[in-house]
């Protein structure tokens, strides 16, 4: 949050695997009744970095939008809104080429869903979305993170919390690309 108020998704770099650290550069700044945070970022094979965010606000109405540069972070292209809606988003780069995007979803049903984009997150069909998990309890579940295992299957995991009244759990789901 900067001094005026606002809130502001930044990233920091290091040269020095992180005995030290430069300044901040802006990558979304709450506009428009959108806040963002929350971001997941990816290397492209393209050399872009794709970072996408969760938002909340008045026009964010919890769509995850996403903002790119083209020079290592440097600077980046203001934010844009994409079809899909959760939070927070997990993006993984896997080895066909083809960009997964890995949310929770905080409406009945609630759960963890997937989807694929083929053009490096140029374009997202949520009709093609898949749903990992729609059995939660509540909308207390999410922060999704994933790893591509060498077999080339996806392991991703997410937290639950109140389900049952409580507890917090650890839910995990095993999945081929094919199947995304």
């Amino acid at each position: 949050t900067r001094p005026d108020g606002s809130d502001v998704a930044f990233v920091i770099r290091s040269s020095d695997g992180g005995e030290s650290w430069g300044s901040y550069v802006e990558v979304a700044t709450e506009a428009n009744g959108v806040i963002f945070m929350e971001p997941s970022i990816v290397s492209l094979p393209s050399g872009r970095l794709l970072a996408m965010f969760r938002t909340r606000g008045s026009q964010g109405g919890g769509h995850l939008f996403q903002a790119e540069s083209d020079d290592g972070g440097l600077t980046w292209r203001p934010p844009w809104k994409t079809p899909l809606w959760g939070c927070p988003p997990q993006l993984l780069m896997l080895d066909s080429g083809n960009l997964l995007c890995v949310y929770g979803y905080r409406r009945k049903p609630f759960g963890v869903r997937a989807c694929i984009s083929t053009d490096e997150g140029r374009t997202w069909d949520p009709a093609n979305e898949t749903i990992l998990f729609d059995e939660g309890g509540s909308e207390d579940l999410g922060y999704p993170a994933c790893v591509q295992l060498a077999d080339g299957e996806v392991l991703v995991a997410w937290y639950e919390g109140g389900n049952p009244p409580g507890s917090t759990l650890i839910r995990g789901a095993i999945c081929r690309e094919r199947e995304v």
